[in-house]
């Protein structure tokens, strides 16, 4: 980072500084933060960007925006590591759900069919030929 901005260097550094701590709270897991550095540096860089940009900052300027391009890219494969992470969580939750929905509906069936009321066991009072039916 070589060269100056002159007037407008406490602009580009305040975005650069929103930049660095939304990639830096992404990565701690820390969302609502990072969405809120990104609020603010939004306007910012819109209203940075909206004039020409003066001859002699053209170069640190270039530097700026590389550097904000790959901290996006970071910030950017953060967020779909965790999304594919939540919707991996989402899916066992699912098939979680859906094995205990099976269960019970099984054990629903089940319990209407036995003699002793559900228990999966013989009344103790019977002869287990009987309750099973043998020949």
């Amino acid at each position: 980072m070589s060269q100056r901005f002159h007037g407008r260097d406490p602009q580009i550094e305040r975005i650069l500084e929103l930049t660095r701590a939304a990639r830096e709270r992404a990565e701690a897991g820390d969302w609502q933060s990072a969405v809120a550095c990104e609020r603010e540096r939004r306007p910012l860089l819109s209203e940075y960007f909206a004039s020409p940009l003066p001859v002699q900052g053209r170069g640190r300027v270039a530097e700026a925006i590389r550097e904000i391009l790959a901290s996006d890219a970071g910030l950017i494969a953060v967020a779909a590591k965790g999304r594919n992470e939540a919707a991996e969580e989402s899916r066992r939750m699912q098939r979680g759900r859906r094995a205990t929905a099976a269960y019970l509906a099984a054990g629903s069936f089940g319990a209407r069919r036995l003699p002793s009321g559900g228990n999966g066991l013989p009344p103790a009072h019977l002869p287990m030929r009987e309750v099973i039916d043998l020949p």
